[in-house]
């Protein structure tokens, strides 16, 4: 039983989650640096970790029409589907950093000083969001 991997794409930093085998937690992983060799990163993961599908964080604006942003994260999700052949889906992620704030606030971390644990939380909810919208769908 493969894995789901949610990816929060970003210019600098890639937050990496994982699903476990059951599909039910997502959980923060790690944050890879949005550089060339990437791809090679993403192989291993995906190689070592069973993974079966890719959900990436598509960042909306606020009245829910794609920007930059979002035409950046479907480029990178095309490229993730020539090289890796696996299903993608994309998950809104317009509301993942405020819940992402709230739930190092409450663990005392500054969202500013947080550097990489903030693109791997976000990935979590990114991925979390995805597994309880399509609970038994997948």
């Amino acid at each position: 039983m493969g894995r789901i991997m949610g990816l929060d794409y970003g210019l600098v930093h890639v937050g990496v989650a994982l699903s476990d085998p059951e599909k039910i937690i997502g959980s923060a992983f790690t944050v890879l640096e949005a550089k060339p060799g990437i791809m090679e990163a993403l192989a291993e993961i995906i190689r070592t970790q069973d993974i079966e599908k890719i959900i990436v964080g598509l960042p909306k604006n606020k009245d829910g029409s794609l920007g930059p942003a979002a035409q950046r994260a479907k480029n990178f999700a095309q490229a993730l589907k020539q090289k890796f052949n696996l299903p993608i889906a994309f998950m809104d992620e317009r509301f993942t950093t405020k819940a992402g704030e709230a739930v190092l606030k409450e663990q005392g971390v500054s969202w500013h000083k947080s550097k990489g644990m903030k693109d791997k939380l976000a990935a979590a909810l990114i991925l979390q969001t995805f597994l309880d919208r399509n609970r038994g769908e997948r």
